[in-house]
C-alpha cells in the first residue's frame, strides 16, 4: 500500500499571501484615518479660549476673540454672535491646530455693554458647527 502524500502550497507562497494581505489591510487603516475613506476625519471643531474678552477701548467696544480649531479642516467663521445678534460676519479662516484672534468692533451693534456682566458670545462654521460661551466685560482693554 502506498502511503497518502497530502499536499498544500509551499512555505513560500503561503508568506507572500500573508504579507500581501497585511499590506492591503495596512493600506485601508491607512486610507481611513488620513480622510480618503470615511471623511469623518475631515471635520472643522473651533473652539473660544477663555483669554478671549469684551473691552472697552477708550469709549469703543470691542471683543477680542481667541478662536482655536482642534479638527481635521480648515475652519471657516460664517459669523460671530453676541447675544444672539451677530456682530461679524467676515470670512475668517482658521487653519488646522492654529489659534487665531480677531479684533471685532462691537460699539455699534445694539448691544449695551456693562463692565462686569456676562455675554454670550457663539461663533458658526460655514458647515454649521457652532460654539458658544460666557465672556465678561471689561472696563478697559489691556
Amino acid at each position: 500500500m502506498k502511503p497518502i502524500r497530502k499536499r498544500g502550497i509551499s512555505d513560500v507562497i503561503a508568506t507572500v499571501i500573508i504579507v500581501a494581505a497585511t499590506v492591503a489591510i495596512a493600506l485601508i487603516a491607512v486610507s481611513y484615518f488620513t480622510g480618503i475613506i470615511g471623511g469623518s476625519t475631515k471635520t472643522e471643531r473651533v473652539q473660544i479660549l477663555p483669554v478671549s474678552v469684551i473691552c472697552n477701548d477708550s469709549g469703543t467696544w470691542k471683543l477680542n476673540i481667541y478662536v482655536k480649531n482642534n479638527g481635521g479642516a480648515a475652519a471657516t467663521i460664517k459669523y460671530i454672535q453676541i447675544n444672539g445678534i451677530i456682530v461679524d460676519s467676515s470670512q475668517h479662516v482658521v487653519p488646522v491646530g492654529n489659534i487665531t484672534n480677531f479684533t471685532i468692533n462691537v460699539t455699534s451693534k445694539g448691544i449695551d455693554f456693562v463692565p462686569g456682566s456676562v455675554y454670550s458670545v457663539s461663533i458658526t462654521t460655514e458647515k454649521g458647527f457652532q460654539t458658544t460661551v460666557d465672556i465678561q466685560a471689561v472696563d478697559k482693554c489691556s
